[in-house]
Parts: C-alpha cells; sequence; structure tokens
C-alpha cells in the first residue's frame, strides 16, 4: 500500500512539473507562428523616417557607446528597402521640430520581427493623423530564444533587459534633449523602458528640456518600480499610459521569476494611484479586446490604445484628438484622490473599459 501512494506521489509530482514548464514556455515569449499570423505582411513604408538601433552585436563586456562599430544603424528608404548607415548619418537627420517614437519590443523577437512590430506601431499611430510625420526608431535588442529551457531564458532575459535599460538611457542622453520623445515598450522592453527612465531622472544632463511620453504595454516589471526610491523623478516627464490586462496567460506566471517575492506583472494588476507626483498616468484596461494572449500586435488591435498612442506620439496636437480618443476608449487619467476614492464616473469609467 505504501509503494502504490509513494508512486502516486512521484507521478503527481511529474505531472505538476510538466505543467510548470508548459506554462513557463508562454512567459513573455508567445508562439512565433501566432505571431506571424497577425503581422503585416511585407514591409510598408511609413511616413517619416523610420530607423533600426540594432544592439544585438555589441559584447556585454563592452563599454556601450553610440558610435561603436558593433551598433548596428538602419534606416528605410521610400522603395520600403533597408540601408544601412552608422550614428553620424542618424545624428545629422534629426530634426528638433519632429516628434520621434522609440520602440523597444519584448522576449523572442528576432531582428525581422522587430522591424515589423515597430512598423506596425508607426502604421497604427498615422492612422490617426496621416499628414503628421513623426520618426520611428526601433530599439533591437538580443532577446532571440535560448537553447537553455523556459524558465532559465524567461529569467535570463529580465537581466538582459534591465542590462538594456543603461545602453538605452546612454543612447538618449546621446540623442540630446531638445526634441520631443515617446518611449514605447513592450513586455520585457517595458522593463527596460522603466530602468532608462530611472537612469535619466538621476542625471541632470537630461532633467530639462523637451517632454518625453512613456507607454509600458503588457509590462512584465514589478508594479513597486513606479514608486518610492525606485521611480522616476524627471521634470520632463510629460505623461505615462499602462495597459492592464487581467487575462494576458504569460503575464499571470509572471511571479515565477522572483519566487521570493511572488510579484504579479504591472501589465496584469496596473496601478490605482498616481505614483509620479503631478504626471498624468492613463491606464487602458484591455482584458476585453486583447484577452488571454500576451502578442503586440494583438494589443496594438485596442482602439483604446490606438487612441492613446495617437495622443502620446504628436504632443503638440493633443487638443486635435483629445475628444476622440475619451469617447472612443476606457482610457483614465489617474489622479491621487480619484485613485483613493473612486468616484461613480470613474467607477464606471472602469468597467466599460476597452
Amino acid at each position: 500500500m505504501g509503494q502504490k501512494r509513494h508512486d502516486f506521489l512521484q507521478m503527481k509530482r511529474r505531472i505538476g512539473a510538466m505543467s510548470l514548464v508548459v506554462a513557463v514556455a508562454m512567459l513573455l515569449a508567445w508562439p512565433a507562428g501566432a505571431i506571424a499570423q497577425t503581422s503585416t505582411a511585407g514591409c510598408p513604408t511609413a511616413v517619416g523616417p523610420v530607423w533600426v538601433v540594432d544592439v544585438r552585436h555589441v559584447p556585454s563586456c563592452q563599454p556601450f557607446s553610440v558610435d561603436n562599430p558593433s551598433v548596428r544603424y538602419e534606416y528605410q528608404t521610400a522603395d520600403g528597402c533597408w540601408q544601412a548607415a552608422d550614428w553620424h548619418h542618424f545624428q545629422s537627420s534629426l530634426d528638433d521640430c519632429m516628434p520621434t517614437v522609440v520602440f523597444v519590443h519584448g522576449n523572442d523577437t528576432s531582428a525581422s520581427l522587430a522591424k515589423r512590430e515597430g512598423l506596425e506601431l508607426i502604421r497604427v499611430i498615422q492612422k490617426k493623423q496621416p499628414h503628421l510625420p513623426v520618426r520611428l526608431v526601433i530599439w533591437s535588442w538580443p532577446s532571440d530564444r535560448a537553447q537553455t529551457g523556459p524558465l532559465r531564458d524567461i529569467r535570463a532575459k529580465a537581466v538582459m533587459a534591465d542590462h538594456q535599460a543603461t545602453r538605452l538611457a546612454g543612447w538618449l542622453e546621446s540623442i540630446g534633449t531638445s526634441m520631443p520623445v515617446g518611449l514605447v515598450g513592450y513586455s520585457f522592453g517595458a522593463r527596460a523602458v522603466n530602468g532608462a527612465m530611472r537612469h535619466l531622472a538621476n542625471d541632470p544632463r537630461t532633467a530639462s528640456g523637451a517632454p518625453i511620453r512613456v507607454a509600458l504595454v503588457a509590462a512584465a516589471m514589478d508594479p513597486d518600480a513606479l514608486y518610492g526610491r525606485s521611480g522616476w523623478r524627471l521634470p520632463r516627464l510629460d505623461s505615462i499610459v499602462i495597459t492592464r490586462n487581467r487575462d494576458d496567460s504569460a503575464l499571470r506566471w509572471y511571479p515565477l521569476l522572483n519566487r521570493h517575492t511572488g510579484t504579479q506583472a504591472l501589465g496584469t494588476v496596473g496601478v490605482r494611484s498616481r505614483p509620479l507626483g503631478t504626471n498624468p498616468l492613463s491606464v487602458i484596461d484591455v482584458t476585453r479586446t486583447v484577452g488571454r494572449q500576451h502578442n503586440w500586435f494583438g494589443y496594438l488591435r485596442s482602439p483604446a490604445l490606438q487612441q492613446r498612442l495617437a495622443l502620446f506620439a504628436f504632443p503638440n496636437h493633443r487638443c486635435d484628438l483629445v475628444n476622440a480618443a475619451t469617447e472612443a476608449d476606457g482610457a483614465r487619467t489617474v489622479g491621487t484622490s480619484a485613485a483613493q476614492d473612486p468616484t461613480p464616473s470613474t467607477a464606471a469609467a472602469d468597467r466599460r473599459l476597452d
């Protein structure tokens, strides 16, 4: 009898372990085939310059510099092809009057997929304002799936994303503070953006200048990162957009990244108060629209997020779009008092979120 019970318990443990591996494999790495089915065919040419800053080949032991030969720059030509360039070419193309959107992708993303994801982002933004040019920069970092097992892979990529934060911050410092910048981070890319903002906040050279806007989509990071000593204290920070999806089938396993705290992801729980002083904070609940998928293209289908990204990308044209965004989405601007004691109108908005 004792032997049978022992065998039963052993089998139960094996089944549990197999279930865990399958679940972790989904974490922040939606199958490439599913992504490919929703991505746009070909390489559409965007209105405005599109650049790629590829840091995949920069050795981790090397100090980062924007003109390092290992940093590869590319731009999209008028016929949709990609042309190699360098830092000086990129720097000479900068225009302070044109807003710049920097997209940082998530895990399990090849260099070619990073381009497709970035082009889909700019297509969505410019669908709202087709006559206003915006510069897109795709920050392409080494996030290809490693052959080390799913749990080790995501833990390694979390560390890699934190490492990218330092490089991204250094690059942002190099382009100056005179042009408006929007940072869009998806999944582990949001983690890198968060770290870069902390670096900028601690650097007096980047304290003032043109506004910076931040969008954290399906953020694979701790919610506490926005608060306290680890939060952002940057006067240039103009606004923040955060998505919340309670059903994201990958982010729900985020607590596995840290066995000790078991913290849920920001992209799952969102925030209920304003952590950054007076900076406007919009929380968009996309649970109904996006559902269980952890897919950049799926998140971009949200009308609420589309409207907010249009506002986000064109800071000088906010008034033209704010009414449309308010009517079309369930996004809300969170204030300290409203978050602590939600009014009936705020609660009603929450129920009809995306």
